[in-house]
């Protein structure tokens, strides 16, 4: 594994025809371990996406695995995700505040915390976000606004956000009429 390195460089330059071809054995054996690195740098990505590390993410991960049973610590343990800006931890919040589970239900801060996932691109925010403001709960109701979160959530191949957007486009709510 460690000349892996030289031996990708090697495989470039000789698929860009820079090199004499080499013997099918040793051709044979680069492709394996050109393909093994990069499978295991593929079981390594997923293993730190089920670490909860992401590279992309500026702020710690909040799993929903990890999360305490106990209704009190759940609710601070989401908090504490979402104050510190975890897009996932921001939604977990908000869903515990929609459906008032280890805290009395709250619309208003619900959608607070559905915005801030959603700003961040969670198609599953994006799309509550868009019932919140089609049926007027915790904002106003605003069915351009709501047609267009269920556009984004969509687009992100988000199932209900497809649905809801054929509704919208079917009825004309809040979008053009389009059948």
């Amino acid at each position: 594994i460690a000349s892996m390195p030289a031996l990708a460089t090697r495989w470039l330059a000789l698929a860009r025809g820079r090199l004499p071809p080499l013997p099918a054995d040793r051709r044979t054996r680069l492709a394996v371990l050109v393909a093994g690195g990069i499978v295991a740098l593929g079981l390594l990505g997923v293993a730190a996406n089920l670490a909860g590390y992401s590279p992309f993410s500026r702020a710690p991960h909040y799993p929903v695995s990890a999360a305490p049973s106990d209704p009190a610590r759940r609710l601070a343990y989401f908090q504490e995700g979402a104050k510190a800006g975890d897009a996932g931890a921001q939604l977990q919040l908000a869903i515990l505040y929609a459906k008032g589970e280890g805290v009395a239900q709250d619309y208003t801060t619900a959608a607070t915390w559905f915005r801030a996932a959603a700003n961040q691109g969670l198609p599953r925010a994006q799309y509550d976000m868009g019932v919140l403001t089609e049926r007027g709960r915790g904002v106003k109701v605003d069915l351009a606004e709501a047609a267009g979160w269920y556009q984004k959530a969509a687009q992100a191949g988000y199932p209900l956000a497809q649905y809801n957007l054929a509704v919208c486009y079917t009825k004309g709510q809040g979008i053009r009429q389009d059948l």
